[in-house]
C-alpha cells in the first residue's frame, strides 16, 4: 500500500501565507498524476518530485518571513514584502 502525503501533512515549516496553495497545488498535482493512465507507483514518485520543488520555494519563503518577523520593525518590513511579492506560489 501507497501513502502520499499531501498539503500541511506534507510540508512542514513556519507558516508564510501559502500553505492554503500548497495544499491546493499538491492535490491537484496528485489528482492528475494518478489519473494520468501511468502506474499508480510511478504516479506517485512524479507527484512527489513536484512537490519537494515547490515545498523548497515555500520553505525558502517561510524562513525569510521568519527573519523579517523578528527585526525591529517587524509590521513595517512585512507589509512592504507582502506589498512587493509579485511570484505568490499558485501551482509552480
Amino acid at each position: 500500500m501507497g501513502i502520499a502525503h499531501l498539503g500541511d501533512a506534507a510540508h512542514l515549516m513556519l507558516p508564510a501565507w501559502e500553505e492554503v496553495n500548497l495544499a491546493m497545488c499538491d492535490a491537484a498535482d496528485l489528482a492528475l498524476a494518478i489519473t494520468g493512465g501511468v502506474d499508480w507507483k510511478d504516479a506517485i514518485k512524479d507527484y512527489e518530485t513536484k512537490l519537494l520543488v515547490r515545498e523548497k520555494s515555500a520553505a525558502e519563503t517561510a524562513i525569510e518571513m521568519l527573519e523579517k518577523g523578528v527585526s525591529e520593525n517587524a509590521a513595517q518590513v512585512i507589509m512592504d514584502f507582502l506589498n512587493n511579492k509579485d511570484d505568490w506560489l499558485f501551482c509552480r
